[in-house]
């Protein structure tokens, strides 16, 4: 039996006219065969040769969307957000914004199909005030700052939280430590949150005092993935992030779930802020061949 003995094309490869050419030709004097992707097979162009778009081929995961988001706010001229006694959740959008929009018609999640978004998050300063003297309760402030989407309309009037992340506003009662309620979120329901730092104390021993110290001009990254395992496509119509403060963590013996949380009438952390620069968001929608 005659053998095709043409260079076989990988997976990456580039094909031009000439190369299928010559690759039919081959075969037709090789063979009767009809020529088509699924008998040509191994010695010429297969599956994983042919590209469903200009995008990507069918090799392995594949890329359906990629998009990117930026307020292009340059380092050092960042907005000041101040830190809130109530529950005050705000976007991240100053300067340009930093939403990702998906338009008229969104953008289809398929069955399986994995979603991936990163972030990046810039600080350039902290204040960090204090009324009175901070109690273990309210050590290691910090603001969270969360993913949110909207899967229901490209009005952008119904975002909320991602699968596996909460808007830390959950109630919880007070204890003896803590006799007033909080509100929070806990650990296990922070999926898509980047936590920010405010600021730490520390004792210096040879000053034979307590310091403090700030966590300013500091780059933050954090990525959130999503598996669409819910058996019916996903339309995503925009992408945002979302801050409050300030919040400690808490961790007591009548509420032993690890926690995030915000102490409402709190006028300890009444005259804090945190001053953000640049804020990236990418977007990335991939699929299994």
């Amino acid at each position: 039996m005659a053998r095709m003995t043409t260079t076989r094309k990988l997976p990456g490869d580039s094909i031009t006219a000439a190369d299928l050419n010559a690759k039919y030709d081959a075969l037709t004097a090789v063979t009767t065969a009809s020529l088509d992707d699924v008998n040509v097979r191994a010695e010429g162009v297969d599956h994983a040769n042919l590209a469903y778009n200009s995008n990507h081929g069918k090799s392995g995961i594949i890329l359906v969307d990629a998009r990117q988001s930026g307020n292009d706010v340059a380092i050092g001229s960042g907005t000041l957000y101040p830190a809130s006694q109530q529950l005050d959740p705000r976007e991240l959008s100053h300067g340009n914004g930093s939403r990702i929009t998906f338009g008229a018609t969104g953008l289809t999640i398929a069955v399986n199909d994995v979603l991936r978004v990163f972030w990046h998050v810039y600080v350039d300063s902290v204040v960090a005030l204090h009324a009175q003297v901070m109690t273990a309760e309210q050590q290691n402030p910090c603001w969270p700052v969360w993913l949110q989407w909207d899967i229901t309309s490209n009005a952008l009037v119904n975002f909320e939280a991602v699968t596996g992340q909460g808007n830390f506003d959950s109630i919880y009662p007070g204890d003896g430590s803590a006799p007033e309620d909080v509100y929070g979120s806990a650990v296990s329901a922070t999926e898509a949150s980047m936590i920010l730092a405010h600021n730490a104390r520390y004792v210096r021993p040879i000053a034979a005092d307590v310091a403090e110290y700030e966590y300013e001009n500091n780059a933050n990254f954090r990525m959130w993935a999503y598996v669409n395992t819910t058996g019916a496509p996903i339309t995503l119509y925009g992408l945002r992030l979302m801050m409050d403060g300030l919040y400690h963590p808490r961790h007591t013996a009548l509420f032993p779930t690890n926690r995030f949380v915000h102490r409402v009438n709190d006028p300890d952390f009444d005259s804090n802020s945190i001053t953000i620069s640049r804020v990236t968001m990418i977007s990335v929608v991939q699929r299994d061949r």
